[in-house]
């Protein structure tokens, strides 16, 4: 008997995010080695056959699993090195970041647009609101391109961030954080699971310039 348990569905998920799992049809579902017994309408079907069920699910056990599936397919969307998001506030250093699609009507004054480029890239520019007039004081982010990347774990749908940055500065900050990533309607919203290292640039040159004085 083949148990059905946690890891299995586990297994099940990640088979196909990786798109090498097969399902089993109404057809498939008597395999061809199986033997009919002295009982009408009853086969024998082989031991071997449960064990080799992670890689050939049902049609309901592929149903469980399908919505993580398309959670992943909206993640990897996200992604698209063609696609444009406009950064919602400019707190990147905050737990939870969310991103709308690029669009003319949301420009503001500095409006960070980002986009995730090919090879783990990270590319963004500003763009503001012609009919604004701009005043002094505004605070915006830079992004230290060269030292910044991103990269995505489908089978677990997490983002990995690594931002190198400041405000009106590039000596702020640097870290490096997971992701898990949320759909809501056309937005995505980046929520915080790990944080590997987060260095205060700032303070570290405060301190070394005490030191020097």
């Amino acid at each position: 008997m083949h148990v059905v348990n946690e890891q299995y569905y586990e297994d099940l998920k990640n088979n196909l995010v990786r798109g090498t799992l097969k399902v089993k049809t109404q057809e498939q579902a008597i395999p061809s080695t199986a033997v009919a017994t002295a009982r009408p309408g009853f086969v024998a079907v082989p031991v071997k056959i449960a064990e080799e069920l992670p890689k050939e699910a049902s049609q309901e056990e592929v149903a469980l699993v399908k919505p993580v599936i398309d959670y992943v397919a909206q993640s990897k969307a996200m992604l698209i090195d063609s696609k444009r998001w406009i950064l919602l506030g400019n707190k990147i250093t905050k737990n939870v970041i969310k991103l709308t699609p690029f669009d003319v009507s949301k420009f503001r004054i500095n409006t960070l647009v980002l986009s995730f480029g090919k090879n783990g890239k990270i590319q963004y520019d500003y763009e503001s609101d012609p009919t604004i007039e701009f005043c002094a004081g505004i605070e915006f982010l830079d992004i230290d391109t060269d030292e910044s990347s991103w990269v995505f774990d489908a089978e677990n749908n997490l983002l990995t961030l690594i931002i190198k940055g400041g405000y009106a500065s590039l000596d702020d900050f640097k870290f490096k954080r997971e992701y898990k990533i949320e759909q809501r309607d056309d937005e995505y919203v980046l929520h915080k699971t790990k944080e590997y290292y987060f260095v205060d640039l700032k303070k570290q040159n405060q301190v070394s310039r005490k030191k020097s004085d």
